[in-house]
């Protein structure tokens, strides 16, 4: 399989190497159109890796089995021992990694976050770098175990939701490691006003425009000047919907305009909208209408069977419906 796999240096070596070195992973992000993430979905059975050097923030969540994992200090740091179960997370960087070495069966997932995402976060929480996150070798956090089995299954799911979704989900991440993990903490400050005005216009009027495209939450903040995360959020506001949900329910909301055209096929008409594909379609429809493409559609075409019948005065002005197909 080919891999776009997450890259430490070797301390010794100034060399890169794989942050799993003894292993390759099951599931990975090579082909998600995520910018600036990976994810990588790793089953190891022992592994050792050298002192290393990481420029990105690095977080694992372990899914099932144990192991005893040995660091072997460096760096001025003491040799010490942690053992991994189900659920504990792990989290590091940027800086350098101690030696370590690994026994026991476990299966887990590995995220690499690029520092930009805490840049953009930082900007809208009032925390200036640098940025120093506090290592967790292994303990809980739900939130960050949340978002890392979030965009497993979107892996699972060919990325069904797209890019903005997970930019989404990095700025995300972000937001957890400044406000739990980091030295620095954000102020505590009234909560963020919506977009203006002229800024929200410009934003919808920019994804109508666009809606078919592959749309980036980078792009729709510098429209507006502001940050991602600060976008976002300005933009939850002012719609009470994510930027991505929103995208989703204008999709939609076109697509009911479109199923009343019964030559256009729902294949078709899911690329049309930007859909990856006609299953993704079909089950954000679903979700958002309470039918299926297709069943709606056959409820369309049933109306247009229909005639309205004049009923005898004595019944009052009522009408009643009934299919054309059933005269003889």
């Amino acid at each position: 399989m080919a891999t776009d796999r997450i890259l430490v240096q070797n301390r010794i070596t100034r060399q890169p190497i794989p942050l799993v070195p003894d292993a390759e992973p099951i599931l990975d992000s090579t082909t998600a159109s995520w910018v600036g993430l990976k994810l990588q979905h790793y089953l190891v059975d022992g592994s050792a890796r050298p002192e290393v050097t990481t420029n990105s923030y690095l977080a694992a969540v372990c899914l099932s089995g144990s192991c005893e994992t040995e660091y072997l200090g460096g760096s001025g740091s003491k040799r010490f021992k942690v053992a991994w179960k189900p659920g504990d997370v792990f989290l590091a960087g940027p800086g350098d990694l101690p030696a370590r070495s690994s026994k026991g069966n476990v299966e887990f997932l590995v995220l690499e976050v690029a520092p930009k995402y805490l840049v953009w976060a930082a900007d809208e929480l009032a925390v200036s770098p640098p940025f120093e996150v506090r290592p967790l070798w292994y303990g809980i956090d739900e939130q960050l175990r949340h978002l890392m089995l979030t965009l497993h299954h979107e892996l699972q799911t060919q990325c069904l939701s797209g890019r903005l979704f997970g930019e989404y989900l990095g700025l995300s991440f972000a937001t957890v490691l400044l406000t739990r993990h980091c030295a620095a903490r954000s102020p505590v400050g009234s909560d963020p006003g919506g977009l203006s005005v002229y800024k929200l216009r410009q934003a919808v009027a920019y994804i109508e425009d666009n809606l078919t495209s592959d749309l980036s939450l980078a792009d729709l903040s510098n429209l507006a000047q502001m940050t991602p995360c600060g976008f976002s959020r300005a933009f939850k506001v002012s719609t009470g919907v994510s930027p991505h949900q929103y995208i989703l329910r204008r999709r939609i909301e076109r697509a009911l305009h479109k199923l009343k055209q019964a030559h256009v096929s729902l294949s078709d008409l899911a690329y049309d909208l930007g859909f990856c594909s006609q299953g993704h379609f079909t089950s954000v429809f679903r979700r958002l209408v309470g039918v299926s493409p297709g069943n709606y559609r056959e409820q369309l075409l049933s109306l247009k069977d229909l005639e309205v019948v004049p009923v005898p005065k004595s019944k009052a002005d009522s009408v009643s419906l009934r299919p054309t197909s059933v005269c003889s």
